[in-house]
């Protein structure tokens, strides 16, 4: 991944935040509705929309859809921003719906919908908990400058230190949770609250593109806890950050994925969870791919699209 300038996203009534329209990002431009799409595609068909958030923005160099054309996925409209949540790439679509022509909808994302929460980031556009409550703005003292900037009132900021202990602490506090089975209910609840948020609005992407589309794919977003064989770095990432992967695979492992699979309302492609199983692709991070691991599943991707 590549470090972004503060200043590419802009509030938007419908999921918040999204991409700053004709922002300029190191070597690529965002088009007219603040998409990272190669040049105007909004007034064309396309065979596919893909929803997500920072995979599928993708790497400096390209974008996810970027190299799944590439690849010889052709006609792809690419709707994402760093830190959305399902709810958010829902959102947008709605948003957009009627107005782009399209054969079919993909969606990957999901690890947004339980970690963003946990970071409160002063920067300015870098809202790991806007997209909890627009409350949040007038709780930081954040307002709108115009023209897709922010102020903030510097004394209501928690600075990076302050930062990291509320993040330690909040995983802390679920990590003991998920050990100690007398631990607070409130903490389940909430992860609870998060699952049943990610269910409506998948089961509302699932209504309204068989309006307007022929296929839904909805791909479960995959971390490095899925690769079997990890390198010594992504080892040594995973023992940096145990608590982080503890809370996040437990929440996933117990609430997430047998609700889903006893929830018959939402048809899951599992592809991508067997695509990193049987490759060697690299993670930056939890979540993130190196660049040549990006061109390795954009392919991948490529193939479970050729099914529908």
């Amino acid at each position: 991944m590549f470090a972004l300038p503060t200043a590419y996203r802009t509030r938007c009534p419908h999921s918040i935040f999204k991409g700053r329209p004709h922002a300029k990002i190191g070597n690529f431009t965002l088009d007219s509705r603040g998409y990272r799409n190669s040049g105007e595609k909004l007034s064309q068909y396309s065979d596919w929309i893909v929803l997500g958030s920072s995979v599928v923005w993708g790497h400096e160099d390209a974008s996810l859809t970027d190299d799944m054309e590439a690849s010889g996925q052709t006609r792809l409209l690419n709707v994402s921003c760093p830190s959305w949540t399902t709810a958010q790439c829902v959102k947008q679509y709605i948003e957009i719906v009627d107005k782009i022509r399209h054969g079919g909808v993909m969606l990957l994302a999901g690890y947004n919908d339980i970690f963003g929460p946990l970071v409160y980031d002063p920067r300015p556009q870098y809202p790991y908990n806007f997209f909890i409550d627009e409350v949040i703005y007038d709780h930081i003292g954040a307002k709108d400058t115009g023209g897709g900037g922010f102020e903030f009132n510097l004394e209501l900021n928690l600075d990076l230190s302050r930062q990291k202990q509320h993040k330690n602490e909040t995983l802390d506090r679920y990590a003991s949770t998920i050990k100690n089975a007398s631990g607070s209910q409130a903490d389940w609840n909430y992860f609870e609250s998060l699952f049943s948020e990610w269910l409506k609005y998948l089961q509302i992407l699932k209504v309204i593109s068989a309006a307007y589309s022929k296929h839904l794919v909805i791909l479960p977003q995959v971390t490095l806890l899925d690769k079997p064989k990890k390198s010594n770095d992504e080892k040594m990432y995973i023992e940096r950050e145990s608590k982080l992967f503890e809370v996040f695979d437990s929440v996933r492992t117990n609430i997430y994925w047998p609700k889903i699979n006893a929830n018959p309302s939402v048809f899951f492609d599992h592809s991508v969870e067997s695509i990193i199983g049987s490759s060697d692709h690299q993670f930056v991070d939890i979540v993130h791919y190196t660049r040549s691991a990006q061109l390795s599943f954009a392919k991948s991707l490529v193939e479970v699209l050729k099914k529908c």
